[in-house]
C-alpha cells in the first residue's frame, strides 16, 4: 500500500504535464491550420480577384475594339472602300480624324476607378473572297488593348481583335433594272398583259402598263416616280404581288467608275484588242468570237467585212477562223474576259466567268451554265412554273455578260431567225459541232427557234434587245437603229439584212417565212437584266416597221436565286444618288484573328 501511495503523485503529475503539452501542441497546430487557411483564402481571393479583373479586361478589350471599328473605322471605310484592295499593307490602315480622341471620355470615366486603361491599335480593312461564291467581303478590324494594375502594383494587359464584315449589294440582286422605260428610239416601252416577272424589280423613273392589260410582278417592285402610268393604285396588290415601294430612292446610273473598276481586273492573256495591223501597215477593226466549252473557251478574231454578206453579219461560222483554246480565267475577283470592240459569244460554262465588251455584244446561240435544267419540255407557250432553263439552287456556276453598248440576241438560225417559231427542229444547214457549240440539238425542238440564257446581263450603254433590224420578213421597213438616245448605238449593228437579192441581204436555205413574219420562238432567261433603257424583243405592226411581226413574242424570264449568295465575279456595285453605298450584309466577328486563321486554313485546303 505504501508503494501505491508513493506512486499516485507522480501519476497525477504526469497526467497534468501531458495535458499541458497536448494543449500547447493542439493550439500550435490549430494556429498553423488557421494561418494556412487564412493564407489560402487570401491567395485564392487574390487569384479570384485577378481572374475577375482579367475577365473584365477581356470584355473591355472586345468593347474597345468594336468601339474603334464603329466610331473610327467604318465611317472612314465607307468613304473609300477600295483602300481594302491596296497592295501595300500600310495603305489599308485607318486612323481617327483626331489622334487625341482615340476613345470617348465618357467611355473611359466609368471604369477609371478600377484602374483600367483603354486603347486600340492596328485599325485596318481587308478584302476576303468567299470560298464558294467568290463574293468579296470587306472587314474593318481593330485590336483593343486594356491594361490594369493588380494588388501588388504590377501592370497587366490583354488584347482582343474584333471585326465587322460588310458586303455591298451588286446589280445581280435585281431580276430587272432600268434607268428609264424608254426604248432606243426615245418612245416609252410598256409592260404587257400576260407577262410574269419573278424577282426584284427597280426602275429609275415610272413603269408604264399596257392599256390591253397588266402583268404580274412576283418580287418586290420599286420605282422613283410616285405613280405607275396606266395603273390605278387600287390594282397595286393584284399587280405587285411581291410588294412595292413607291416612290423609292434613285439608284446612281451609271455606277460610279463601274466599267473602269471592272477593267482593272483584266488579265493580259484574256484581253482581246479591237484592231489588228495588216501587212499594209494599216489598222483594221476586228470582231472577237467566244465559244464556251465548260471549263474552257475557244476564241477567234476576224475582220468583219471579209466574211459573209452585209459585212459583219450573222453568218460567220463557215470557214477561215483560226480558233485558240484556253481555260477560263482564274483568281478570286479576276475571272474576267475583256473584249475591246464587238463580241459574239455562245456556249456552256462550268465555273465562273464575266465577259465585258466595249462595243455591242451579240448572243449567237444559247449561253448557259453546265447544270441548266433542260427538261421536261416547257410547253408552248411556256408553262408558268416550268423548270426548263432554270439553274438549280446551290449551283457553283456563274455567268456575267456586260457591255458598254448593247447586248443583243443575234438574228441567227440557232436563235430562230427566218421564222423559226413556225419551223422548229430544222437545223437549216447550221454549222453545229456538239463539242464546242452550245446548241442543245432538237431537245424540246429548241434548236431552231428558242434561245436559252442563264446569266446576269448588264447593258450600261443602252439595252438588252433582239436584232430585229435583220429579218427575212418581206415588205418590212427596217432601217438601222438610230442613236436617238445617247449611247444606244454600237458600231456593229448598222447593216440591215432583208429579203434576198437586196444589197447586203441573205436568204436562208430553209425559209419557213411568210411575207410579213419573222417569229423566233421564246427567250428563256434565268438570271438578271440591267440596262439603261428598255430594249425591244418583239416588233409588231403597231411599231414603225411596216406591217411585220419580228422577234420573240414569248418571254420566259426568271431570277436566278443563286445570285443572292453571290453574283457573277467582278460585278457592279449598287450605290444611290445620295452617295450612300448599298450595304447588303453585315456580320460581327468577335474573334477576328481566330476566324482568319481558320478561314486561311480552309482557303488553303
Amino acid at each position: 500500500m505504501k508503494e501505491l501511495k508513493q506512486r499516485r503523485p507522480s501519476l497525477r503529475w504526469a497526467a497534468s504535464g501531458d495535458s499541458g503539452v497536448a494543449i500547447l501542441l493542439l493550439t500550435a497546430i490549430l494556429s498553423m491550420v488557421a494561418l494556412s487557411i487564412a493564407t489560402s483564402h487570401f491567395m485564392q481571393n487574390r487569384s479570384h480577384r485577378f481572374q475577375l479583373m482579367r475577365e473584365r479586361a477581356q470584355v473591355y478589350a472586345r468593347y474597345t475594339a468594336e468601339y474603334a471599328v464603329a466610331v473610327h473605322g467604318l465611317p472612314r471605310f465607307m468613304q473609300n472602300p477600295e483602300l481594302a484592295d491596296a497592295g501595300s499593307e500600310n495603305d489599308n490602315r485607318i486612323e481617327p480624324n483626331d489622334l487625341n480622341d482615340i476613345l470617348a471620355d465618357a467611355y473611359m470615366e466609368g471604369n477609371s476607378a478600377h484602374g483600367f486603361r483603354f486603347n486600340y491599335r492596328d485599325l485596318k480593312m481587308d478584302k476576303v473572297f468567299d470560298v464558294s461564291s467568290s463574293k468579296p467581303y470587306y472587314f474593318v478590324s481593330a485590336q483593343g488593348e486594356v491594361t490594369w494594375r493588380d494588388d501588388r502594383g504590377r501592370d497587366h494587359s490583354v488584347m482582343h481583335r474584333s471585326a465587322v464584315g460588310v458586303t455591298f449589294g451588286d446589280f445581280s440582286r435585281f431580276m430587272y433594272f432600268s434607268n428609264g422605260e424608254i426604248g432606243p428610239e426615245g418612245n416609252p416601252v410598256r409592260f404587257g398583259v400576260g407577262e410574269r416577272i419573278y424577282g426584284r424589280v427597280h426602275i429609275n423613273g415610272a413603269a408604264e402598263m399596257s392599256p390591253a392589260g397588266n402583268p404580274i410582278f412576283y418580287g418586290l417592285f420599286s420605282q422613283t416616280e410616285p405613280a405607275v402610268i396606266n395603273l390605278v393604285e387600287g390594282l397595286y396588290p393584284s399587280v405587285f404581288q411581291g410588294g412595292w415601294i413607291i416612290p423609292y430612292q434613285r439608284i446612281a446610273w451609271p455606277p460610279d467608275r463601274a466599267i473602269d473598276q471592272i477593267k482593272e481586273q483584266r488579265q493580259p492573256s484574256h484581253t482581246y484588242e479591237d484592231k489588228i495591223r495588216l501587212d499594209s501597215g494599216n489598222e483594221h477593226p476586228v470582231t472577237t468570237y467566244l465559244k464556251f466549252d465548260r471549263s474552257r473557251y475557244h476564241v477567234a478574231q476576224y475582220i468583219a467585212d471579209s466574211l459573209g454578206p452585209g459585212g459583219d453579219t450573222l453568218f460567220v461560222l463557215g470557214g477561215g477562223l483560226d480558233w485558240q483554246t484556253k481555260y477560263l480565267p482564274t483568281g478570286a475577283g479576276r475571272e474576267l474576259i475583256y473584249v475591246k470592240g464587238v463580241c459574239r459569244l455562245e456556249g456552256i460554262v462550268r465555273g465562273k466567268v464575266t465577259v465585258l465588251s466595249s462595243d455591242s455584244m451579240f448572243i449567237m446561240d444559247n449561253i448557259i451554265t453546265e447544270d441548266t435544267v433542260l427538261g421536261p419540255c416547257p410547253g408552248d407557250p411556256p408553262a408558268e412554273n416550268t423548270p426548263f432553263g432554270m439553274v438549280p439552287l446551290g449551283s457553283p456556276n456563274r455567268i456575267g455578260l456586260a457591255c458598254e453598248k448593247d447586248i443583243i440576241v443575234a438574228a441567227t438560225l440557232a436563235n430562230g431567225f427566218a421564222n423559226g417559231m413556225l419551223t422548229p427542229g430544222v437545223e437549216c444547214g447550221l454549222d453545229f459541232d456538239p463539242g464546242i457549240d452550245s446548241n442543245i440539238g432538237n431537245l424540246c425542238s429548241q434548236g431552231r427557234r428558242d434561245v436559252i440564257i442563264t446569266a446576269a446581263i448588264f447593258a450600261v450603254g443602252c439595252s438588252f434587245e433582239a436584232e430585229f433590224w435583220k429579218t427575212t420578213a418581206w415588205g418590212a421597213t427596217v432601217p438601222a437603229p438610230s442613236p436617238q438616245v445617247e449611247g444606244c448605238f454600237g458600231l456593229a449593228n448598222q447593216n440591215v439584212t432583208v429579203w434576198d437579192n437586196v444589197p447586203g441581204g441573205f436568204r436562208p436555205d430553209c425559209l419557213g417565212s411568210t411575207d410579213l413574219a419573222d417569229r423566233r420562238g421564246t427567250i428563256h432567261i434565268c438570271g438578271s437584266i440591267v440596262q439603261t433603257h428598255r430594249g425591244f424583243i418583239f416588233r409588231d405592226p403597231v411599231g414603225p416597221w411596216g406591217q411585220a411581226w419580228i422577234g420573240y413574242q414569248q418571254k420566259n424570264y426568271r431570277y436566278d436565286e443563286n445570285f443572292l449568295s453571290g453574283g457573277p465575279p467582278v460585278w457592279f456595285r449598287v450605290t444611290y444618288d445620295s452617295g450612300a453605298q448599298d450595304v447588303a450584309t453585315e456580320m460581327v466577328v468577335p474573334d477576328y484573328d481566330r476566324w482568319r486563321s481558320l478561314r486561311q486554313t480552309e482557303l488553303n485546303e
